[in-house]
C-alpha cells in the first residue's frame, strides 16, 4: 500500500530509543546511540548497559524493542542503565520511528 509519504507500507505508530544494544551478559551493552536520539539526550553512552526498560527487565534485545515499540511517542520511560558498576535510572521521551525505511 502507498502512502502520501512513499511507495512503503505505513507504519503502525511506536517510539524508538535511538540506541542500539548487544549482549552483556545480564543486560545488554549500549554500542551506538543516534547523534539525535532520545538514548542521546539521556545521555546514555556506548558502554552503558541496559538492565530494565519500563518494569520489563532486559536479557535480550528484544525485551527492550517490546515496551519500546509498544508505546506511542511522546512517552516517557526509565530506563535502568549500569554505567561503570553504578547503577542509574534515566527518563527517556521516546522519539517517532522514522518514516523512511531508509532511516531505520
Amino acid at each position: 500500500m502507498a502512502t502520501a509519504r512513499g511507495p512503503w507500507p505505513r507504519r503502525p505508530r511506536s517510539g524508538r530509543l535511538g540506541c542500539h544494544r548487544r549482549a552483556a551478559g545480564r543486560g545488554r551493552d549500549v554500542v551506538v546511540v543516534d547523534d539525535d536520539g532520545p538514548a542521546h539526550r539521556a545521555d546514555i553512552v556506548p558502554g552503558d548497559v541496559v538492565m530494565r526498560v519500563g518494569a520489563r527487565p532486559v536479557h535480550r534485545t528484544l525485551d527492550a524493542a517490546n515496551v519500546v515499540l509498544g508505546s506511542d511517542p511522546g512517552t516517557h520511560v526509565a530506563v535502568e542503565i549500569v554505567r561503570r558498576g553504578v547503577p542509574t535510572i534515566v527518563d527517556i521521551e521516546l522519539a517517532p520511528v522514522p518514516a523512511s525505511p531508509a532511516a531505520l
